[in-house]
């Protein structure tokens, strides 16, 4: 009953806002937490904060979602928090596999109940409790095994399997438990107890708090803007497909399409800051002295708009989730002091995907994506040696016009490959892609059969050479496929991920 009449008193407000009901608790919630931190700054003590953190997020919750939605991060948490006490090397694989099974099947639900949906439920908080909860089982397992963990696993190895209190205060902290961001177990602990801070003492907060509340109201300003004058989902339309020029199209996918990054980017900062409000998110001093208030960030508005390669739009985009499978995906399949087989990448790339859900869009996103990735990867690399000097440094004059078809390029990619991410289905989704001819699909094919072709030209004239070398005649020197050749720097024989 409270949750109806909650609903009912809030939807005049939402309709005058230009918000659904659902978003519009997110954003009260998502402001009430600047004033819960500063709140938190005065307790006297770990156990309090713990508590206050606890029941702080879990009522954000049931004034979101209500309380019976609230049982599922129960029945998530409770699992994983027994399995702790098991000291079994094969307890965060089980913990692992449990929470994205969890996760799947409560996507399938919401899926089946609000197909195409995009009202706010527990499915949110849950993803981010996924990432929060495997990454703790692997910490408690590398308490265990601390001498033979590599330094970053050292940093967030959990030595003891913590209390309750502090365990729920990790699980329903404020700050992220709606929206992220997702942190580590030792991070909230360190945070928590003061240990992170140089004198045990919290910096002021208010400035690097205030900037991001500001960043967070631009943004939510430009959510409400954008529906009204570019609406992402135009694309989907009659008249944006039939009736519109290509040119039109790919003015509208850059914009429009962009617009759909908006939203995160508000909950994203607007949540960073309600952190940062308490102190989470300290990261040390840099060179000058300044503080850096950047321990928990999630995006770089700025980078990812002004990206003039797909590396730097993967690099400032979702951080901490990216974070996440890297250290436990990614790096634990990999064989130790080797390279990464095709099955570990494969394996990031599906847990990834699960994690997101099942809508078929999704998926054309992720295969695209992958594709693009290791595209861009080449075509940086065969042509950024081209517009700077011999230094590799100094950039010539031509780099400007390089910039700048590289933003339109990455722009353009990012957006023509996300649509399908926001359209879901695969019917609309190939009927946009139609509309446009299939004109980044074709551009993928025909710079990965480019490169294709270049891969082999260097595998060939790396055979002559080595069978003239073995005839002990001095190799005939190759041109477009020399070791300073930037032809030879794309080839995936030859690529080093580490140069990326």
């Amino acid at each position: 009953m409270l949750a109806f009449d909650v609903d009912a008193w809030l939807e005049p407000h939402a309709l005058t806002l230009g918000f659904s009901v659902d978003k519009l608790k997110l954003v009260i919630c998502l402001l009430a937490a600047y004033l819960i931190s500063f709140g938190h700054k005065m307790l006297p003590s770990p156990t309090t904060k713990h508590l206050y953190s606890a029941t702080a997020g879990f009522l954000f919750g049931i004034f979101c979602f209500g309380l019976t939605q609230m049982a599922l991060p129960l029945a998530m948490a409770i699992p994983v928090y027994a399995l702790s006490f098991v000291p079994n090397p094969k307890v965060p694989l089980v913990s692992f596999v449990f929470c994205l099974f969890f996760m799947c099947i409560c996507h399938m639900v919401r899926q089946y109940y609000d197909y195409g949906g995009y009202t706010l439920d527990v499915t949110g908080p849950l993803m981010i409790l996924t990432t929060k909860l495997t990454a703790y089982a692997f910490t408690v397992a590398d308490g265990r095994r601390f001498e033979k963990c590599t330094p970053d696993q050292q940093k967030y190895a959990t030595r003891q399997v913590p209390s309750v209190l502090e365990f729920a205060g990790f699980v329903f902290f404020y700050g992220g438990f709606l929206s992220g961001p997702g942190i580590e177990f030792q991070d909230y602990m360190r945070f928590t107890n003061l240990t992170v801070f140089p004198n045990g003492k919290i910096p002021s907060t208010i400035k690097p708090a205030l900037m991001r509340f500001l960043a967070g109201i631009f943004f939510m300003v430009s959510v409400v803007l954008a529906g009204q004058f570019i609406p992402n989902m135009y694309i989907k339309t009659a008249e944006f497909q039939n009736d519109r020029s290509f040119f039109f199209k790919v003015f509208y996918v850059i914009t429009g399409v962009a617009s759909s990054r908006l939203p995160y980017y508000f909950a994203w900062i607007m949540a960073e800051g309600g952190c940062v409000a308490a102190g989470l998110g300290y990261n040390g001093v840099d060179k000058s002295g300044q503080i850096q208030w950047n321990g928990v960030a999630n995006v770089n508005p700025i980078a990812i708009e002004t990206a003039t390669s797909f590396k730097v739009v993967i690099d400032n985009w979702n951080i901490n989730t990216s974070n996440w499978l890297r250290r436990y995906v990614y790096e634990r399949l990999t064989p130790a002091g080797k390279k990464a087989p095709l099955y570990v990448t494969v394996a990031t790339y599906m847990t990834s995907a699960f994690w997101h859900g099942f809508y078929p869009g999704y998926y054309l996103t992720f295969a695209c994506g992958a594709l693009v990735t290791e595209t861009a990867r080449n075509l940086r690399r065969r042509f950024r040696p081209l517009v700077m000097e011999a230094d590799g440094k100094t950039p010539k004059p031509t780099k400007v016009a390089y910039d700048a078809a590289g933003w339109f390029v990455t722009q353009f990619t990012l957006d023509y490959i996300c649509a399908a991410f926001i359209i879901l289905t695969i019917e609309d989704s190939l009927n946009f892609y139609e509309s446009i001819y299939f004109c980044g699909h074709i551009g993928i094919a025909l710079a990965m059969l480019y490169f294709n072709q270049v891969a082999k030209q260097e595998r060939a004239a790396a055979k002559r050479a080595a069978r003239e070398a073995k005839d002990g005649a001095a190799p005939v020197a190759a041109p477009a496929t020399t070791a300073a050749s930037p032809v030879a720097a794309s080839s995936p024989v030859t690529r080093s991920r580490k140069a990326d």
